[in-house]
């Protein structure tokens, strides 16, 4: 079956995520958002706007900025906190 439907996804800073008021109908169901860290954001802001996303039935995809990681360690925690809160699943 062909599908008219082009796949595509958009990105939102965590602040732009956590100041819409409602994310549903912004985009085709499951599209996937990705969210820019822009070295600003903790972990937890990031988690928050990952499962704002997931609940409004879209796919959350952290973009994670290297400049912004000082060690191995600090991508290590960041990818467990967003796999043990289920935001992300990762494929």
């Amino acid at each position: 079956m062909h599908s008219n439907k082009i796949p595509a996804s958009i990105e939102m800073s965590s602040k732009q995520v956590l100041d819409t008021a409602n994310l549903v109908d912004i985009a085709p169901p499951f599209t996937r958002i990705y969210i820019t860290h822009v070295g600003t954001q903790t972990t937890n802001i990031l988690t928050a706007a990952a499962k704002k996303i997931t609940d409004a039935g879209y796919r959350a995809v952290p973009r994670f900025a290297a400049r912004h990681l000082t060690a191995k360690k600090a991508l290590k925690t960041r990818i467990k906190k967003w796999c043990k809160n289920r935001e992300l699943k990762v494929r």
